[in-house]
C-alpha cells in the first residue's frame, strides 16, 4: 500500500460518492480527479512512470475508463495534472525544512515530484523547474547578500538539496531530511558568503566538438549511439529502432548485447561517466596542491562536458527521466570524482560529509540547469562559480574566489612549491626507509647505498622517522662510531599501546596513514593496482557490541601472523627457486566510527576495503 496526498492507494475506490441525486456533475469529477490523482502517484511509485498504463490508474481509482477520458484525453494529461496538484500543495513560501518535512510526511508524492516527473512530457517537467526557479528566487534573497548573491550560487544552494533529498528518497531514508536540513541550512549559509568579487573571468568560447558514431565493436557502437540518440530525441522518445538505425546494426545485433534500450541506457552512462572521469582526474593530479587542483579539475570537467554535449546531455539531464536506477549508475560511475572536493578531508577532517555531498549535487545541479536553459558552449562560464564551491568554505571567500579567477594557463605562477615538492617526495622514500629498517638495523650509509640516494636526504627522512617515534638510533659496535637505526615497530600489544598517550597513538596513526596512501597512489599510479584479478580491496561496515569489537581486534591479529607465516614460507621457496620477488601490501585496518558519520548503505557493487588489527594494535607494519 502507497500512502499518497489522496489517501492509501488501497482505499482510492472507497473514496467514490455514493450515487443518487444531490451531487452536482462538478463535484462527482473533482471526486474522480482526486481519485485518479491518488492512482497514479501509487502506481508510478510502484511501477515508474513508462510502465504505468490506463488500467493501473482505472483499476487502483475505481474511475472508468470511459470517465478518465471524458476528464483527460490521455495518461501524459492526467501525470500533468496530478504533478500541478502535487506541488500546488507544498506552501508557496517553504523554507528548506518546511521542504525537507514534507518529503518525509510524502515520500510517494515526492519521488513522483522530484524524481519521475522527468519521465514525462516537457511541459511537466517545466512544473518542477518554474517551482524550483521560484524556490531559488526566494532562497537567494534569504543569502548573505540577498539579491546581490550571484544567482549561480542559489541555484547550487537548491539543486544541492534537490540531490540530497533525491538520494534519500532512493535509499528510503526520507525521515532522516528534516534534520539533516535543519543542520544544512545553516551551515550552507556559514561556508558560503557572497564573493568579494563577481564569480567570471573572460574565456574563449569554443565550438562543441562533434561526436561521431566511429566504434568497431558492436557494443561499443551501441552504446555511441544510445548516447547521440537520447541526447538528440529525449530518453523518453528514444526506441530501439533508433537506436539501431543510428548504429547501423540489425536488431538482433542489438538484443545479442542488451536487452532493452534501459539496460543500455545504463552501459552508456557506465562508459560516459568513465570518459568523464578520465578527462578530469587527471588534471586534479598534476597540480601542485589541493586548491590549484580543485581548480584545474573543475575546469576540466566544464570542458569536458561542453566539448561532448551529447555525453553532458546523457550525464546531467536525460539521466534523471531514466529513473532511480540510471541516477544509481551516474552516481557509482562518477564516484572517481568525489577525490576532488573529498580532498580537504585530511587537512578539515571535522567538516561533516553532508557538505561534500551538498558541494557534489550542487555542481551537479548547476551543469544540468545551464545545459538545459543555454546549451553546451555556455558550460564552461561555470568553472569559476564550481571552484568557489568546494573551494569556499575551507580556504575563505577572498582566497576561493582568488583562486576561482585565477589564470588557468601554465606559466611561472604554477611552478610547484619547492616545499610541497620536497614533501610529496619524501614519503615513498621514507616508507622504503621503514620497511628496509624493520627487516634489520642498519646504518645511515648503508641505508644510502640499500637505496641508492644521497645520505643527506636519507637523513632527513630518517629525523622524520625518528621524530615521530617510529625508529630509534645507537651507536654501533665497531663501526667507528657511527650511529645505528632500527625500527621501533611490529606488532605493539595492547598494554603497550595503553602506555601511549592519545596524542602518541595519533602520530603513530598518521605515518602509517601516509605510508598507506604512498603505497595506493604508487600503485595505483602505476598501472598494477587492478593488474591481478586476485587483489583485495574491501570495506565492510559492521555493528557490533563491545565483545564483537574484542573478537574482530582478535581475528586480525591472527590474520597478520598468518600473514607473516605465508611470507616466510615464500621466501623459502624464492631462495630454492631464484623466481623473481612480488612486492605487496598486506593491509588490516579495524576502526570505530563517530556517531555522527553513520554508514549511509552497505558497501556499493565493486567497492570494498579490507580491514585492520586489534589486541595486537597494527603498529606501524604497512
Amino acid at each position: 500500500m502507497v500512502t499518497t496526498p489522496w489517501g492509501p492507494s488501497e482505499h482510492l475506490r472507497e473514496r467514490r460518492l455514493p450515487p443518487g441525486p444531490g451531487r452536482s456533475p462538478q463535484e462527482v469529477a473533482e471526486n474522480q480527479r482526486q481519485r485518479l490523482f491518488g492512482a497514479m502517484v501509487a502506481s508510478v511509485v510502484r511501477r515508474g512512470y513508462a510502465d504505468t498504463r490506463l488500467s493501473d490508474l482505472t483499476e487502483l481509482s475505481g474511475v472508468s475508463t470511459k470517465s478518465f477520458y471524458e476528464l483527460f484525453p490521455e495518461k501524459d494529461a492526467c501525470f500533468l495534472a496530478t504533478v500541478e496538484a502535487l506541488l500546488a500543495s507544498v506552501p508557496e513560501d517553504a523554507d528548506t525544512l518546511v521542504l525537507a518535512r514534507w518529503v518525509a510526511a510524502q515520500p510517494a508524492a515526492a519521488i513522483v515530484c522530484l524524481i519521475e516527473v522527468h519521465a514525462g512530457l516537457p511541459e511537466v517537467r517545466e512544473q518542477l523547474n518554474s517551482t524550483v526557479a521560484d524556490f531559488e528566487a526566494r532562497t537567494r534573497d534569504g543569502l548573505p547578500g540577498g539579491a546581490g548573491f550571484p544567482p549561480e550560487m542559489a541555484t547550487a544552494y537548491v539543486g544541492a538539496l534537490l540531490e540530497i533529498a533525491r538520494l534519500r528518497l532512493r535509499r528510503g531514508a526520507e525521515a532522516e531530511l528534516p534534520q539533516l536540513f535543519g543542520r544544512l541550512g545553516p551551515l550552507l549559509t556559514e561556508s558560503y558568503p557572497r564573493p568579494p568579487e563577481p564569480l567570471r573571468v573572460p574565456s574563449r568560447r569554443y565550438p562543441a566538438g562533434d561526436e561521431p558514431l566511429d566504434a568497431t565493436d558492436h557494443a561499443e557502437r551501441i552504446l555511441q549511439a544510445v548516447t547521440l540518440e537520447a541526447a538528440e530525441s529525449g530518453y523518453v522518445r528514444m526506441t530501439i529502432d533508433q537506436i539501431v538505425r543510428r548504429a547501423g546494426i540489425s536488431p538482433s545485433m542489438f538484443y545479442n548485447h542488451f536487452q532493452s534500450k534501459e539496460e543500455a541506457l545504463l552501459a552508456a552512462i557506465d562508459t560516459a561517466g568513465a570518459r568523464l572521469v578520465a578527462g578530469v582526474l587527471p588534471a586534479f593530479r598534476r597540480a601542485p596542491d589541493w586548491p590549484s587542483g580543485v581548480q584545474m579539475a573543475i575546469r576540466a570537467l566544464f570542458n569536458q562536458l561542453a566539448a561532448r554535449p551529447a555525453l553532458a546531455q546523457l550525464l546531467m539531464v536525460e539521466v534523471y527521466a531514466a529513473g532511480p536506477a540510471a541516477l544509481e549508475r551516474r552516481e557509482q560511475a562518477l564516484r572517481p570524482l568525489e577525490t576532488i572536493w573529498l580532498g580537504a578531508c585530511r587537512r578539515w577532517p571535522q567538516t561533516p560529509t553532508v557538505l561534500f555531498e551538498a558541494i557534489e549535487g550542487g555542481i551537479y545541479h548547476l551543469a544540468s540547469r545551464r545545459l538545459a536553459d543555454s546549451g553546451p558552449a555556455a558550460l564552461r562560464g561555470l568553472a569559476p562559480v564550481g571552484i568557489y564551491l568546494v573551494l569556499a568554505p575551507f580556504l575563505g571567500a577572498e582566497e576561493a574566489c582568488r583562486t576561482a579567477k585565477a589564470d588557468p594557463r601554465p606559466g611561472p605562477a604554477k611552478v610547484r612549491d619547492p616545499e610541497a615538492v620536497r614533501e610529496a617526495a619524501l614519503v615513498p622514500l621514507r616508507q622504503k626507509l621503514y620497511v628496509r629498517l624493520g627487516k634489520s638495523p642498519a646504518t645511515l650509509t648503508q641505508l644510502a647505498a640499500d637505496v641508492g640516494r644521497p645520505e643527506g636526504l636519507i637523513r632527513t627522512h630518517l629525523e622524520a622517522l625518528e621524530q615521530a617515534d617510529m625508529i630509534s638510533r645507537a651507536t654501533a659496535p665497531g663501526a667507528d662510531g657511527e650511529e645505528l637505526y632500527r625500527s621501533q615497530a611490529g606488532e605493539i600489544d595492547d598494554e603497550e599501546s595503553r602506555r601511549l598517550s592519545l596524542s602518541e597513538r595519533q602520530q603513530m596513526s598518521d605515518l602509517i596513514r601516509e605510508l598507506i596512501d604512498a603505497d595506493l597512489d604508487l600503485s595505483i599510479g602505476s598501472g598494477v593496482f587492478d593488474s591481478r584479478i586476485e587483489r583485495a580491496f574491501i570495506r565492510a561496515p559492521l555493528t557490533v557490541d563491545e565483545q564483537g569489537f574484542q573478537e574482530l581486534s582478535h581475528l586480525h591479529t591472527r590474520m597478520l601472523a598468518a600473514g607473516l607465516e605465508i611470507e616466510a614460507r615464500a621466501k623459502e621457496r624464492l631462495q630454492r627457486n631464484g623466481a623473481a620477488a612480488l612486492d605487496v601490501r598486506h593491509i588490516l585496518a579495524m576502526f570505530e566510527m563517530p556517531p555522527e558519520a553513520p554508514e549511509e548503505g552497505g558497501p556499493g557493487p565493486g567497492s570494498h576495503e579490507r580491514p585492520r588489527q586489534p589486541g595486537k594494535s597494527p603498529g606501524p607494519l604497512a
